[in-house]
């Protein structure tokens, strides 16, 4: 099971002894101050260790960003932040009990000026999953991320903000999955505002292996991104 596309983490954890690199390209469009944003993300990388039954390791990392402003040239580009994390397995669902697993996560900051949020800022989340049917599920995630932001004068802050995501997925067959979500946050302190989307795509699996896909989505506030695409593949390893 991936993480990818929507930003639900699944409660699923790659096998011990394998690796698992799921990877895409995301566009997103907002306005900000009146002025139109354009920010371009690849790889998106995310690598899944299996190291035990119930836990695996995680390496994050945005790669390349380019965001844009219209009428200011040039733009900001460079690398992002990395992040190291875990997840692991609390219990298996049974009936309307849930599965549950908790995900940690710990920013490094490695990107470039304007990318990088320059602290290691942390994330906690639980993700809890429902078999609906054998071919509808159920998942949803409730946690609280640390972002460091400058806060206008040159100095950084810490903004804290409550996360919470909801995705209904639907196996069409073998193969062909779609999946519609909201997710967003609530922000905790003031200059933490709140933020909320709603995205749907699809997923197409030719093996046990690999996988790709594409979504988009669209901002319900003016504090979320106005619309925004992806598309991406996840492949586990040795196949």
């Amino acid at each position: 099971m991936t993480d990818r596309p929507d930003q639900t983490e699944s409660t699923g954890i790659v096998p011990v002894a394998f690796v698992q690199l799921e990877a895409g390209w995301s566009w997103a469009h907002e306005l900000d101050g009146g002025a139109r944003v354009s920010t371009h993300t690849v790889p998106g990388l995310l690598v899944r260790v299996g190291i035990l039954e119930r836990l695996e390791g995680r390496v994050g990392f945005s790669g390349f960003q380019s965001v844009h402003t219209e009428g200011q040239s040039p733009g900001t580009s460079g690398l992002g932040d990395m992040e190291l994390g875990f997840k692991y397995r609390l219990w298996d669902g049974r009936a309307a009990i849930p599965e549950m697993a908790v995900i940690g996560h710990l920013s490094i900051p490695t990107g470039a000026e304007g990318l990088s949020s320059e602290r290691a800022d942390p994330s906690l989340v639980l993700a809890f999953s429902n078999a609906i049917s054998q071919r509808i599920s159920l998942g949803y995630n409730l946690g609280s991320g640390w972002t460091t932001v400058d806060d206008g004068s040159g100095r950084r802050t810490a903004l804290v903000d409550v996360i919470y995501t909801v995705a209904l997925g639907i196996s069409l067959n073998r193969a062909l999955g779609i999946f519609v979500e909201s997710f967003g946050t609530f922000g905790v302190e003031e200059g933490s505002a709140d933020s909320h989307s709603l995205d749907g795509g699809f997923t197409y699996r030719f093996s046990d292996n690999f996988q790709l896909d594409a979504s988009a989505g669209v901002g319900l506030n003016r504090a979320a991104s106005d619309w925004f695409v992806g598309a991406g593949m996840a492949v586990r390893l040795p196949r």
